[in-house]
Parts: C-alpha cells; sequence; structure tokens
C-alpha cells in the first residue's frame, strides 16, 4: 500500500512498509554471510537475527533432519554427525571416516575407496524416489581425482549416476529414481523441480533387488585426494512434511511484535507456513513474511518456525536465508 501525506497512517501499515525495506536489508546480510565478506566497520544489529543456513548455527540440534543446507522437507538417511562410521547403514573399502558433518572418503596413488549404503538401516532405492546429494572433492596432488555417486544392487552390479573430476567445492545432486522405465533423471546444482537433467539408463540393476547409493573416491598416480559427503537426503511418493525450527534468540525485553523475511525455493506445488514464538517454541503463532506480527503470547525467546510441504516426489521446498526484526 501507498501512505499518502496529509494523511493519517495506520500503525501496521506505516511498519509494514519497513518489513519492505527490511527485506531489501536482509538479502545484504545473506549475501555478505555467503561471500565471507568482512568488514571493519563494527555490526551492531538492533533487535535483529539472521541465517544463510550455510552453517547450523541457528539450527535447532534436537531437529536431526535440519543438517547444513538447503533445508527442506526431506528425510535423511545419515547425517553424518556423530563423528563415526555407523556400520548399520554403510559398507567401507579404503580409508573412510566421519567428521565434523562430513562422510570423508579418502583415496591416494591410485587406489580406489568408497562407502556403500547397503546395511539395516540404508535406504533401498528401487522405487520412484528423489534423492538429494551434496558433496565437495579436494585434490590435494595432482587433478585427476574422481568422485563418483552409484546405485548398486545386491548382485553388486552398479550405474554410475554422476563423476566429477578435479577440485569442485560444492557439487549439488537431484536424482529422480523411476525402476518402471529403467531411468535416472540427473540434476546438478538444481533441488527445485527445474532444468532438464541428464538421463542415465539403470537397466543394468537387478529388478528384484535393493538398490543402493554408492560414494566412490578414485585417484591418479601419485595423487592425494579427498571427497567429502554433506548429506544424502531423499523423498518419497506421497506428501511430506518437515519442520525447520532455529534456536532462540534471547531479548532484552519482552518481544510484543515482529517481522519474518526470507528467502526460499519453491517447486510446483510445494508449500510452507511460517511461524514466530516469543515464548521459546511453548505457542507458535502464524505470520505473514515481510509484515508485522504482534503476539498473543508474549516473552523473552524469540524462534522461527517453517513448515514445508513437498506434495509429490520431485517438488521441493527449499529455505535458504531467514532474518526476524522485533520490537520496532
Amino acid at each position: 500500500m501507498t501512505i499518502e501525506n496529509g494523511f493519517v497512517a495506520d500503525a501496521d501499515d506505516v511498519i509494514n512498509l519497513t518489513g519492505k525495506v527490511f527485506k531489501n536489508y536482509a538479502n545484504l546480510l545473506w549475501n555478505s554471510s555467503l561471500i565471507g565478506f568482512n568488514s571493519s566497520l563494527d555490526q551492531e544489529f538492533e533487535n535483529q537475527n539472521y541465517d544463510t543456513l550455510s552453517t547450523t548455527t541457528y539450527i535447532d540440534q534436537t531437529n536431526s533432519y535440519i543438517r547444513d543446507t538447503p533445508v527442506f522437507g526431506a528425510s535423511v538417511m545419515d547425517d553424518f554427525q556423530d563423528s563415526s562410521i555407523d556400520a548399520n547403514i554403510w559398507s567401507t573399502s579404503g580409508t573412510v571416516s566421519e567428521a565434523n558433518g562430513f562422510l570423508i572418503i579418502t583415496h591416494n596413488n591410485g587406489a580406489t575407496s568408497y562407502a556403500l549404503a547397503d546395511k539395516v538401516n540404508a535406504q533401498n532405492f528401487n522405487r520412484v524416489g528423489t534423492v538429494f546429494i551434496r558433496y565437495s572433492q579436494t585434490s590435494n596432488t595432482g587433478v585427476n581425482g574422481t568422485s563418483i555417486t552409484k546405485l548398486v544392487d545386491t548382485h553388486a552390479n552398479e550405474v554410475t549416476l554422476k563423476s566429477t573430476n578435479g577440485t569442485n567445492a560444492d557439487i549439488r545432486l537431484r536424482l529422480e529414481i523411476n525402476p518402471a522405465t529403467n531411468n535416472v533423471q540427473v540434476y546438478t546444482s538444481d533441488t527445485n523441480g527445474d532444468g532438464a537433467g541428464t538421463a542415465v539408463d539403470i537397466s543394468a540393476l537387478t529388478d528384484g533387488d535393493a538398490w543402493y547409493i554408492k560414494h566412490e573416491g578414485q585417484s591418479g598416480a601419485g595423487e592425494s585426494n579427498s571427497t567429502s559427503v554433506y548429506y544424502d537426503r531423499y523423498l518419497e511418493n506421497g506428501i511430506v512434511t518437515k519442520d525447520f525450527i532455529s534456536t532462540a534468540t534471547t531479548a532484552s525485553a519482552t518481544i510484543t511484535n515482529a517481522i519474518l523475511v526470507a528467502n526460499k525455493t519453491i517447486g510446483t506445488g510445494a508449500t510452507a507456513v511460517y511461524y514466530l514464538s516469543a515464548d521459546n517454541g511453548s505457542h507458535y503463532e502464524t505470520v505473514t513474511l515481510n509484515e508485522v506480527h504482534r503476539f498473543t503470547n508474549t516473552g523473552t525467546q524469540l524462534k522461527v518456525k517453517c513448515s514445508m510441504t513437498n506434495p509429490i516426489t520431485d517438488k521441493v521446498y527449499q529455505l535458504n536465508h531467514w532474518a526476524v526484526l522485533y520490537n520496532l
């Protein structure tokens, strides 16, 4: 709306215009965090908090399905947070470890190492479904290191879905698996249902077997390389709903109002509902992005909640950044 000179504006109208300004300002904060901007100026923010979701800084660790970026409504096969290989999920060969939220596959001097998810709690992907994988590759010596994502059946038949060479800081895959058509559509750095992708024939896999994800690393002679896997997440047929919940922001005075802004990517049909809580999650109240919300249940502990729903397998709601301004 427009506030006209000479007229008395409603207080919420004025604050909602502030919300639009805050949305633009928040983008500068998110961008500076993502590119590692380090200003020599003092950064003192009044009644404000934000997160780019590139780390777990403001993420409630009690919600195990929220690890690193992107945050979306998908299940996690392994979050790599316990610093040890889960023997109920992975079989390993060569040098494979887990630390700092990563599955680390080290491959040196012509060797091959791998982690194959084929145990009790591993997800069987011989079904229509979508898998999300994020990894990075480092070539410490030489340039011929290769990171490979495969599907493997219980008869040890393998199909390569994606192979990456050299040093690559951030590879994101979306794998749409369809056993009926013997096809996996592989999308790179595309998680919102857009783009053509690359079709991979998986007819070499046995139909009646379970199919599992395999992370493999290969190196050239005299080279030292490693692959770090951030996560393996997946969606299956049917509606999937997951919640993102931030940690609490402690205010010096009772929180009576707030504005929430967010950046997001939405696949066709995916939805999200946003909430704020002023009393540390005891009561969540529905809010509209970029508009002031006045709390029914006040308090001094502010939390953000986003409830994300994916209506079908390949459509995703992705929460990228959020920021909140309170006690305007």
